[in-house]
Parts: C-alpha cells; structure tokens; sequence
C-alpha cells in the first residue's frame, strides 16, 4: 500500500477533503497538522500542534512550537512515497533536512497567500523549502507564472498545475435536481429573499477585508442600500473577526446583515450558495476561490480584484465584475444591488463546463496521484 505523510494546517478544509480522496484511493495518509480544532478523519495517524498565542513570551512560545515540531516529526515513520506540504510556512525550512530524510518525493501545495503575502526574510527562508522540493503544485497557470518569474532559479519543470475538487458542486447540483429556488434557500437561513443577497467575503480571516466593504456600504444612497443585505460567514479563521465585524455594523448603523459563525457542511453551503446574488472577493492574493467558483456554478455574481488571477473565469464569460483597487468597492455595490436577484440558478453554460472541467476530482484525482506516485 502507498503511504504519505502531510503537513498542513489542521482546520483546512482542501485538505480534509483531499486526506479523503486519498483513503478511497487506498492510499494511507499521516497527518502532521497545525492549530486543528478536531481531528481529521480517513487518516492512520494525526499529530496536532498547536501555536499557544496566549502565552505573553512569544520568543518561548516559538521555541516551544518548534520543538513540537522536531518531535511530531519524530512520531511518524522513516519513509514515506510522498510527503506533502500543504501550504508552505517558512518555519518549515528549519526542519526540511528531518522531512527530506523521510521521502525521495516532496510536494509542495501552494495556496496563495503563502507565496503572495511573504516577504522579506520569511521569503529567503521559503526559498529553502522550494530549492528542497521535487514538485510545486499551484491552482492556476496565472500563479505558476507570478512564481516562476520571482523564483526564476527554480526549473520549470517542477511546477504543476492541479486543483481540488469541490464537493459542494455536486450538492448544488442535487439542490437544483429537486426543484428547489433561490428563494427557499433564503427561508432556511433567514434571509431577506426580497432584498440582494451579498457575501461579504467566505471567512474569519481579516483579508477579506469585511470592515472596508461595511464602510463603503454604508456610504451607499439610502435608496439603494436598504435593497442591499449583508452576509459574513465567518466558519473558519481568526475568532475574533466576529467582534470587529459586530463593532463597525452598529458604528455605521447598518441594521440589514446576517453573521453565521458556525462551520457548514456541503449541502449547507451549497444552499448558501445558491441564496447568494453577490460574492464580494478582494482579498490581496488568492489561488482560485472554492467559494468563488461555487457561487458563480450556482448562477451568482463576483466583485473581484483585478489583481486576481481568475483569467481563464473571465475567459469563459464568468459574471464577474472587476474593481482596480479597493476603493472601487461602492461603485461596484451599487451596480450590482441596482442589478437585482439572480433570475435563476444555473450561469453561462460556458462556466459551467469550465467549473465542472477544472474543479471536480472525477477530473483531477488523477493528475494528483501522477504528481504524488509519477
């Protein structure tokens, strides 16, 4: 039996998925994750470390979390076919010799923002984990291309292009097999259906910049806001995203939103989806947004930052509307409220097709496992 070792974080919810793919393979999978808040399934073993940021001595704490690592590493067998990183944190260059020592065959997962969001003395030390890598796998050719032109020492043919699947896509689909609407998505969460549906980014973590795009939908014309309902799902990330959030809403009176702060299944946020008219995505950096994809597969519109690498969406005529900075956020608002509900739940056959092609692992198992076992 196949066996592989990955390293990420704990409440990610590409790698749940992907650990499970991998069990229906028969392949065996061990877990060395980060800060997860429960154990993942379909794995043979986990080890969990958590990074205590309560402690007041950040430098101890460091020492400690890094020594947890040298020790999780330990737990975990000799040799592995593979060893995924999936998502590269610079510390881990401190401990790429014990990891390289495991495997002949180590895969880095790029996600985005561990390659777009880094710089400095953190990048120098990511550029050890790269130059130890066998394989880099990004999303997206447009990423691949912003990484190769940075990183130009590192051979071409090293870089992959591969994607997750995304199960929610199948439930959107079983959503719109039994006739449901728009509208009986909003009764289960409560929502407004009368009123534009905006996703207010997809989670807790703070790039999604919810605070900004509460100011500038408070700045709308009262006649166009009151149509406007906002939505923070806030399933996963930073906690105390929820409080700031909560602080600017009452600080610009704005009375028509909804927070959910639970972690949603896949029929769950299939149904967000298809209740969602706008998704607002403006974050610094991205690969290609799970999120994103399943409002648009669900016949919803995008506000996205010019600066994100959704090119081949745009190509196959996507619904998205492009901001140059993120400023153009009310503008932006008001065309897409003065829009209206979306008519239905099914978009452009065109992004369909795309979505289906480049986003289900019926598609994408495959390239995963000659990347892994190739």
């Amino acid at each position: 039996m196949k066996k592989i070792l990955i390293i990420g974080e704990g409440d990610c919810i590409f790698l749940k998925d992907f650990v499970r793919q991998m069990y229906n393979k028969n392949i065996l999978v061990d877990l060395l994750t980060f800060n997860g808040k429960a154990e993942i399934g379909y794995s043979r073993k986990q080890v969990n470390i958590l990074l205590n940021t309560a402690q007041r001595n950040r430098l101890k704490n460091k020492i400690f979390f890094c020594y947890a690592i040298k020790k999780g590493l330990g737990e975990f067998d000799e040799k592995y076919d593979c060893i995924i990183i999936h998502f590269v944190h610079f510390f881990l260059s401190f401990f790429i010799i014990l990891i390289k020592m495991k495997t002949k065959n180590l895969v880095l997962n790029i996600l985005g923002s561990d390659f777009c969001r880094v710089k400095g003395w953190r990048a120098l030390l990511q550029k050890v984990i790269y130059l130890s890598s066998n394989k880099i796998v990004f999303t997206n050719p447009e990423t691949k291309k912003r990484f190769h032109k940075k990183n130009f020492f590192i051979p071409k043919t090293k870089l992959k292009i591969a994607r997750f699947g995304l199960p929610v896509l199948d439930e959107i689909n079983k959503f719109q097999l039994k006739k449901l609407s728009r509208e009986d998505a909003c009764k289960k969460f409560g929502f407004p259906e009368e009123k534009i549906i905006i996703a207010a980014g997809y989670n807790a973590h703070r790039s999604q910049m919810q605070t900004l795009i509460i100011k500038k939908f408070a700045l709308l014309p009262e006649n166009i806001r009151k149509k406007g309902f906002l939505v923070f799902h806030l399933g996963y990330g930073d906690p105390s995203t929820k409080q700031i959030i909560l602080s600017e809403l009452e600080k610009n009176k704005i009375l028509n939103y909804s927070i959910i702060d639970n972690f949603l299944g896949y029929a769950d946020i299939a149904e967000l989806r298809c209740c969602t008219d706008v998704l607002i995505n403006i974050q610094p950096s991205d690969q290609f947004s799970a999120s994103m994809q399943e409002v648009l597969y669900s016949g919803g519109r995008i506000i996205a930052g010019s600066w994100l690498p959704y090119q081949e969406l745009i190509e196959n005529k996507a619904a998205i509307r492009l901001i140059d900075t993120t400023d153009g956020i009310g503008e932006a608002l008001a065309l897409e409220i003065s829009a209206g509900k979306k008519q239905h739940l099914f978009p452009q056959k065109s992004v369909i097709e795309f979505i289906d092609r480049s986003s289900t692992w019926k598609e994408n198992i495959e390239i995963w496992a000659n990347i892994i076992f190739g």
